[in-house]
């Protein structure tokens, strides 16, 4: 499952921003143009497929420090579109007999539009959902055609909290789902939902459609955090930072073994003399993380590893997760030598064969690392952030690229692409 485009209006200095994403995608931009503010979108996004919006907000410190600071908070709505693409049994999970046969492999997409706004203008007053809208589409395998909808059913509601039921063409398929939202739907009738929404409840769709979403994983590893010893768990979540790395190391060597064993050999490439990384219980009845390497008689614990280390083991094991579904690391190249940063993408881009991954970063190694199709700049003006593919800012870029007459790097640096650069707009 991929995701293929997130829309994002009024989230923080997030304002009018539509991104569709490659298989592998790198944010670039000026210091405080917001790279941060996309990925903490992510995360909220994350947050409220998994935990639900109310406590989603909460965590973030509530509406007012989610909203978009130049508006009157109740001017305008926040507002999200989720867009994920996939086939028929992945979103199924081949559990459902009438969806199965010729319709299995069918290319489907989900999407999920929702917005919010405050109910009045103190600070302390509640959000409710303003609109929603769950559309479920199978799409066209003619790859003149690619992306073309066949059939289309789609869930809503308004700000009066009404619900409508609509198909675009009426199929076996769209047909079936329809029977299922329908009787879905029952739930809903004379509830109180407007701080809630539909992705929670008993409809199979919407809850397929939050166990992906929910899974979006957001990181800026600190080396201190990643340090910290864990306790083991049967379900172990890597924190933002990088909070219950040694248990999410455990969980790898118990459950995913050839994953782990990628990650060990990726981690030997980096350190020539590593036998192992090993885990062991301390003092505190905690895991610890230890590195045993040749000649040594004792195992280096994780205090006496670098910097540069320890933020590569983090990134190597969170994109070794087999559970996540998009995976964002902002700033990879911290504290990591250059030819280690070229490693580490080379990884990341064979991880994005399955799952989308999103970078953020300043680095000319990884810059030249990318595709031109990969970049996408992000600058901002008046508080606004904007983000835009490179191939659109600069049609040519690519021909160019490609016949060798310049380093990404380069090209960006040079002050050709003025968004890149500090006071750049679109």
């Amino acid at each position: 499952m991929f995701l293929k485009k997130l829309r994002i209006h009024n989230y923080k200095s997030l304002r009018n921003v539509c991104f569709t994403p490659e298989p592998f995608t790198a944010l670039i931009g000026p210091n405080a143009s917001g790279k941060s503010n996309f990925a903490d979108a992510v995360h909220f996004l994350s947050e409220v497929y998994e935990h639900g919006l109310e406590a989603a907000i909460a965590r973030k410190g509530g509406y007012e420090n989610i909203a978009f600071r130049k508006k009157r908070r109740t001017t305008a709505p926040i507002e999200f579109e989720v867009t994920i693409q996939s086939t028929v049994s992945d979103i199924l999970g081949g559990n459902r007999l009438r969806y199965r046969g010729t319709l299995r492999n069918k290319p489907v997409q989900l999407k999920h539009n929702f917005s919010i706004i405050a109910k009045g203008r103190d600070i302390r007053a509640d959000f409710k959902v303003s609109e929603e809208s769950l559309t479920i589409s199978t799409l066209s395998r003619n790859a003149k055609k690619e992306g073309a909808i066949k059939d289309q059913v789609r869930v809503s509601r308004t700000h009066s909290q009404e619900f409508e039921l609509t198909t675009l063409k009426e199929s076996t398929f769209s047909k079936s789902i329809k029977e299922d939202l329908s009787a879905d739907f029952k739930y809903f009738e004379g509830r109180d939902s407007e701080q809630n929404l539909l992705i929670h409840p008993l409809s199979y769709f919407f809850i397929r459609f939050g166990s992906v979403a929910s899974r979006f994983s957001v990181h800026q590893f600190y080396p201190q955090s990643c340090r910290e010893p864990s306790a083991p768990t049967h379900f172990p979540e890597l924190g933002r930072s990088g909070k219950n790395l040694p248990a999410l190391i455990d969980w790898l060597q118990k459950n995913h073994p050839k994953a782990w064993e990628q990650v060990t050999a990726d981690m030997q490439d980096i350190l020539q003399d590593l036998n192992q990384i090993s885990l062991q219980y301390l003092h505190t009845k905690t895991l610890g993380l230890f590195f045993e390497e040749e000649g040594f008689g004792r195992s280096w614990n994780v205090d006496e590893v670098s910097d540069g280390t320890i933020q590569a083991l983090a990134i190597l094991a969170a994109s070794a997760d087999p559970r996540t579904s998009l995976l964002l690391i902002e700033e990879p190249e911290n504290s990591v030598h250059p030819w280690i940063v070229r490693m580490l993408v080379e990884q990341l881009k064979k991880v994005s064969q399955t799952k989308n991954v999103i970078v953020t970063s300043q680095s000319p190694v990884l810059i030249d690392s990318l595709h031109p199709r990969e970049v996408w700049i992000v600058a901002r003006k008046d508080g606004e952030t904007q983000i835009r593919q490179l191939t659109d800012l600069d049609p040519l870029i690519e021909d160019h690229w490609k016949a060798g007459k310049y380093q990404l790097s380069d090209f960006l640096d040079s002050g050709l692409v003025p968004q890149v650069v500090p006071g750049g707009i679109f």
